[in-house]
């Protein structure tokens, strides 16, 4: 890990997303929104022509950007950043859309407050309702690995998967604690999720069963991410207080990474095994190499 320049606000980066190993994007609190061309050794601001919240970004290509935001709310770029629109799920207007994730240029799905979930197969365009049946839970996270099989966590620390595009859900996990904020699969069959006090899991059958971690983050996880490797897996989790974890026994064993500032990181994002950027409070991000993975 390593820092990659100063920091360039001082606004919670409540997301980060790379589209490939060079063109990338933080998401934050009062519209903040910023993208990187060179690795994220340096981020330019953006204006989206509003301030309301944004939780999480999606990125399929370098000029396609889409962002979960409050009041049901998605932001869509298709320059580059250039121009922004804002996108109606349909959903109702007080949602909170926290988690938002697209498998391809068109087809994506976001989620929030009270099971609360949309698909969109046009590029966001239109959207379907696809909540969660009888769910009251705050939807903090979810991961696609294609237009069928996904997983969203939440508060409870549930999990929900479907196999169908979102047609169904299966209530996977319910563990009971404050909340499963990150979820993360690198295939159909091997995942990882955390959240409450460090409390994480891992799948290695699509999440049939899972098991929780032999050795656990000592902090909250607030971010969470598994890539597949020439060696197996590797998974990274972003944790309150500056702490960061790394697995590469696909999510059984964590380790403390060294700390490199007190600020809550929020979000960690890997294009592959060897390159991975975190993001949080203060503005805080960080890069992490290492071509040995």
């Amino acid at each position: 890990w390593f820092s990659l320049s100063r920091r360039f606000t001082d606004s919670r980066l409540k997301d980060i997303c790379f589209a490939d190993n060079m063109n990338g994007w933080v998401v934050g609190s009062s519209g903040y929104v910023a993208k990187s061309t060179d690795g994220g050794y340096s981020f330019t601001p953006l204006t989206t022509g509003g301030t309301v919240e944004l939780n999480e970004v999606s990125s399929p290509t370098p000029q396609r950007a889409y962002i979960a935001a409050y009041e049901a709310k998605v932001i869509r770029t298709t320059d580059g950043g250039a121009t922004f629109s804002t996108l109606n799920t349909g959903l109702i207007a007080t949602t909170q859309l926290l988690a938002i994730d697209f498998v391809s240029p068109t087809t994506g799905y976001v989620a929030g407050t009270n099971g609360a979930v949309a698909k969109t197969t046009d590029g966001g365009d239109t959207w379907t309702n696809v909540s969660i049946p009888a769910s009251t839970s705050l939807l903090w996270d979810m991961d696609f690995v294609d237009e069928d099989f996904g997983w969203i966590c939440g508060t409870g620390e549930k999990i929900y998967a479907t196999t169908n595009g979102g047609a169904t859900w299966t209530e996977q996990l319910s563990f009971g604690g404050l909340g499963t904020y990150g979820i993360s699969f690198a295939n159909r069959t091997t995942g990882v999720a955390g959240g409450t006090g460090g409390n994480t899991f891992f799948t290695a059958n699509g999440g049939a069963t899972w098991t929780q971690a032999i050795t656990e983050p000592a902090q909250t996880v607030w971010g969470i991410h598994i890539v597949e490797s020439p060696n197996g897996t590797v998974a990274m989790a972003a944790c309150a207080s500056g702490y960061a974890y790394i697995s590469t026994e696909r999510g059984k064993v964590w380790t403390q990474e060294p700390r490199f500032t007190i600020s809550t990181f929020d979000d960690v994002w890997m294009t592959d095994a060897a390159h991975a950027w975190i993001s949080g409070n203060s503005g805080a991000v960080l890069g992490y190499y290492e071509p040995s993975n």
